[in-house]
């Protein structure tokens, strides 16, 4: 069975007021029961993201995983946020993204340092033959001159060769916007824009593991030393040239390699799902742990210890044979402890299907969506039953007054839901004692 899901691309999304100082001005001015103006209020504000770092929950997912080896020879690294617009927060020429996004190989690797932006912008406190293109402090957003800011030097051949040009890197970077619809609860709550970020890079792979690393680099300032920009020739005085390293991660690759679900689970040494027992463990041991089965503490409700058998989910054999089903609890049970099951063969209990039947309760009860769902079925089904209960005393008390059909359904119906939504009733007694109270 197949699904299809429509989605939307965009080369830019930027945001709707740009980097930069801003004055809020107030006026107001009133001619009702007299003409006043009142004194006008100003406030400044600075608009911009941080310079030095991208907070980890900006970032919604990176690719290739983070150390996870595999073959990526035909990968472009990339790097994907949760805020659309955060590619070109930060002014950079034309459409040309702020962030750039390096792969470098092991011969490549520069050693990551931090320092506080004031030593960043200091050319003094630059050892070596260093170039940084800011020379004083941005106005910062969120950070101070103390802010820690990580930084990597790269050879200058390095920088010639794997930097983009100005026309290619605004191709590095887009939008895509997708439905949430039937997402998990990490993202039924997003907008469903997310910005991303590529690499002009394929992930160096060979015969054997190839440690790579990936740098998120902030290019602010460094637009007019691009590869066959105006000052490209003042970086020839310098051995190394110095970036921000706005978020990083590893990713090791290796020709051939299993990458993706099919080839990893291929690749897998498969046998059964159970511990080895030791040599000196009797029958009963063996049989328990053959099937997958493990001894437990066991402590309950009245405060006694015992053991108690527990397995998981999966199991080496066919359980559906493992315990007669005259003994199985019924699905309708209000508490774990309902299927809390006692082995009579072994003299335990097993708390196999508790344990799972007490997961699933709260993998229902943490899922948003699913517990929006039951609260308007709880409350539906309480709207009806008073709407029921006030019918049937309306008739009673009203029905001398008036026999006009469809009234008193129409007068319960609407005086139902209005005492719920002014939350007059808890929920209702099954003889509707509750409403008589209201109505007296």
């Amino acid at each position: 069975m197949s699904s299809s899901e429509n989605f939307r691309l965009m080369p830019v999304f930027k945001p709707s007021l740009t980097e930069g100082e801003y004055t809020i001005i107030a006026n107001q001015k009133v001619t009702d029961p007299v003409s006043h103006e009142f004194p006008e209020a100003r406030a400044t504000v600075y608009v911009g993201t941080k310079h030095f770092s991208i907070p980890s929950d900006e970032v919604h997912s990176v690719y290739p995983p983070p150390d996870q080896a595999g073959d990526y020879a035909d990968v472009l690294p990339h790097i994907v946020f949760n805020k659309a617009t955060l590619p070109w927060e930060r002014k950079i020429k034309n459409d040309v993204p702020w962030i750039v996004l390096l792969c470098l190989n092991k011969e490549e690797i520069a050693d990551v340092k931090d320092i506080t932006a004031a030593e960043l912008c200091d050319p003094t406190k630059r050892e070596g033959n260093v170039f940084f293109p800011l020379n004083s402090l941005p106005p910062l957003a969120g950070e101070s001159a103390d802010s820690v800011v990580s930084v990597i030097d790269i050879p200058r051949r390095v920088y010639k060769d794997l930097f983009p040009m100005p026309e290619e890197a605004q191709f590095l970077a887009h939008v895509k916007t997708v439905s949430a619809v039937d997402k998990d609860d990490n993202h039924i709550t997003h907008d469903g824009q997310y910005s991303t970020v590529f690499a002009n890079r394929f992930v160096p792979t060979g015969a054997e593991t190839q440690l790579n690393e990936i740098h998120a680099v902030s290019i602010e300032g460094y637009t007019d030393y691009f590869p066959g920009m105006a000052k490209e020739s003042v970086l020839d005085a310098y051995e190394m040239l110095r970036f921000i390293s706005l978020y990083r991660w590893n990713a090791p690759s290796q020709g051939g390699a299993p990458v993706g679900f099919r080839d990893v689970f291929g690749e897998m040494d498969v046998a059964p799902l159970a511990l080895e027992p030791s040599k000196t463990a009797g029958d009963p041991v063996k049989h328990m742990l053959g099937r997958g089965e493990l001894p437990r503490i066991h402590k309950t409700r009245s405060g006694e210890v015992t053991a108690s058998v527990y397995r998981g989910p999966l199991v080496p054999h066919n359980s559906a044979k493992e315990i007669d089903p005259g003994n199985i609890p019924p699905y309708e049970s209000p508490t774990a402890d309902h299927k809390v099951i006692y082995d009579c063969e072994k003299g335990v209990f097993n708390t196999a299907y508790a344990a799972a039947w007490q997961i699933g309760r709260l993998a229902m009860l943490n899922d948003k969506a699913l517990s929006h769902i039951l609260l308007r079925w709880r409350q539906g089904n309480r709207k009806a039953h008073a709407g029921k209960r006030l019918n049937e005393m309306l008739r009673n008390r009203l029905s001398e007054f008036t026999e006009q059909e469809g009234f008193l359904e129409y007068i319960a119906r609407e005086l139902a839901g209005k005492i719920i939504e002014d939350g007059c009733i808890a929920p209702l007694a099954s003889d509707g004692r509750d409403i008589d109270a209201k109505l007296d």
